[in-house]
């Protein structure tokens, strides 16, 4: 672990430097869970294994041809690969009266 003068916690792993990310799980109105990584939002492919864990594509695939992805440990637990760029802004989640989210 490395701390920054600003008291900011760093990882290096074989030189390369990590910080924490703002990663959660959201639950739609609808009932599906979503990965939230940085504002962008992940579904998970149910039966795609890769690199260990599963793949989380992003929300936007379809609609913005976006190829980002995430792949999470078998447990959801741990971010193993972050891949790709998003070619579109978040989009953005309120949460409702009944604690579900929306979209904004």
């Amino acid at each position: 672990m490395i701390r920054l003068l600003s008291g900011k916690q760093l990882m290096m792993i074989q030189g390369f430097t990590f910080h924490r990310t703002g990663a959660e799980f959201i639950t739609l109105n609808t009932g599906v869970t979503l990965l939230l990584i940085n504002k962008y939002s992940f579904h998970k492919l149910g039966a795609s294994k890769y690199c260990g864990g599963y793949r989380w594509r992003c929300s936007s695939k379809k609609r913005h041809k976006c190829k980002a992805f995430a792949v999470l440990s078998v447990d959801d637990t741990t971010i193993l690969r972050l891949v790709g760029m998003h070619n579109h802004d978040p989009t953005a989640y309120k949460l409702n009266q009944k604690g579900f989210y929306v979209k904004a």
